[in-house]
């Protein structure tokens, strides 16, 4: 079963904000720390679908971006495409 409440899907808009903000931000080369915290989020879903951990990575990846580190298409497109989110 799935809990579902349009409270707790309205509580991701501000992430989902940060993540269309950082798409404005590609660049060619991400920075290894951005790098190392992709693989991060990688490994909270593969550690039994650590999803908590793993979207408070992918906003802390976000936060980052916005103020100044880099992010590649690549890195950026494997984040949503793990997610199946469009962006």
């Amino acid at each position: 079963d799935i809990d579902y409440s349009e409270k707790d899907l309205l509580a991701k808009k501000p992430l989902l904000d940060l993540i269309q903000l950082a798409k404005s931000k590609i660049v060619e080369k991400t920075d290894p720390d951005i790098s190392n915290m992709v693989e991060d989020f990688v490994q909270f879903l593969n550690d039994d679908l650590d999803s908590l951990n793993a979207l408070q990575t992918l906003e802390e990846i976000c936060v980052e971006i916005k103020n100044g580190k880099k992010i590649s298409r690549n890195d950026f497109n494997r984040v949503c495409q793990i997610l199946g989110i469009m962006i």
